[in-house]
Order: C-alpha cells, then sequence, then structure tokens
C-alpha cells in the first residue's frame, strides 16, 4: 500500500513539474511572430514589437507604439498584419503603415500610411531582392472593392535606408471581375 501511495506522489510531482516548464509568463494580446535565424523570436503584438531569446525568457529589444493607431486594435487588424524577413531586415505591414527592422530586431524606420482605402482585403508584401546599396525595394499588393468590382492594387517602394525616407516607384491597378453563376442541379 506505502509503494502505490509513494507512486502516485512521485506521479503527481512529475505532472507539476511538467506542467510549470509549460506555463508561460508572456501575456500577449493579438500577437503575430516569426523565428529569426539568429534563434530569436521577433514579435508583434497589440502595444508594440518584441524581441525575445529563444526560451522567451529575455527581452532583447522592443519597441512600444507611440501612435494610437498603430497598436493592433481587433482581430481584422491582426489579419492584415503581416511579418517578412529577408536578408539583412525585417519588413512588417501594421495598420497601412511599414515598420522595417535590421535581421537583428532594431527598430529602424516607419513609413506614413501607404494604403490609403479604408477597406481593403487581402493585403500581400513582398520584398524585392535588388542589390542597390542603401535601399530596400518591396511590394503591397491587396484588392478593393469599387464600382460593382473587385480591383488589385499594386504598389511598389523603395527605402532609402541612408536617408531613411521611402518613394513609391510604381503603381497599377488591375480590374478582376468576379461572377455569380448560378447553377441549378436537376435530378
Amino acid at each position: 500500500m506505502k509503494s502505490v501511495f509513494k507512486g502516485m506522489q512521485i506521479f503527481i510531482l512529475y505532472i507539476i513539474i511538467s506542467i510549470r516548464k509549460v506555463i508561460s509568463l508572456l501575456d500577449f494580446t493579438y500577437p503575430s511572430s516569426i523565428g529569426l535565424i539568429n534563434d530569436k523570436v521577433f514579435i508583434v503584438e497589440k502595444n508594440g514589437v518584441f524581441v525575445y531569446d529563444k526560451e522567451l525568457k529575455n527581452i532583447l529589444y522592443n519597441y512600444l507604439f507611440e501612435e494610437e493607431g498603430d497598436k493592433i486594435s481587433s482581430l481584422d487588424s491582426l489579419s492584415n498584419l503581416i511579418i517578412k524577413s529577408k536578408g539583412n531586415y525585417i519588413i512588417c505591414l501594421i495598420n497601412k503603415k511599414i515598420f522595417l527592422f535590421d535581421y537583428e530586431g532594431k527598430f529602424l524606420l516607419k513609413t506614413g500610411i501607404i494604403i490609403r482605402e479604408q477597406y481593403y482585403y487581402y493585403p500581400s508584401l513582398t520584398p524585392i531582392p535588388l542589390t542597390e546599396e542603401n535601399s530596400y525595394f518591396y511590394v503591397i499588393s491587396y484588392f478593393i472593392y469599387e464600382s460593382s468590382s473587385y480591383k488589385q492594387r499594386v504598389l511598389y517602394y523603395k527605402i532609402d535606408l541612408f536617408s531613411k525616407s521611402y518613394i513609391i516607384k510604381a503603381k497599377k491597378i488591375h480590374f478582376i471581375f468576379f461572377y455569380i453563376l448560378n447553377y441549378k442541379h436537376q435530378d
């Protein structure tokens, strides 16, 4: 009987130790993250951007959103958040603005509002690997609904890393029409 009781105590102790390892003190609202090549974790959440060590124990860098409009305030704004890591930079689309960080997660630059439409759908962000010194290129694409049709807007930007400025290089609009077919199956 004593050995069964001791076995139960050891089992319960094992479960408590296992659970303790899983419990995290991190409390994020609307998080999105990627792993970096240097074993760090890059996290964008409601109030800012954080870079943690691989165990998520120590904050290495953080950038708190200063403007209320930059904060991730809903699931909709989270669904339009994009994080990409390419070469020596991490680029994020957050609430219609671009945030650029170096490969370690140190903040470099924030643009003004890139997407001017109030309602936009399915945004994408693509870094372009051009090798122009002190420059970073990217493309943003998204859909808008206008005049009874969906249109795809494609914006091509260049960031001058030396002056920390950005310019639009090209803008295109593609018209895409969606038709709804009424199909009735006849038996």
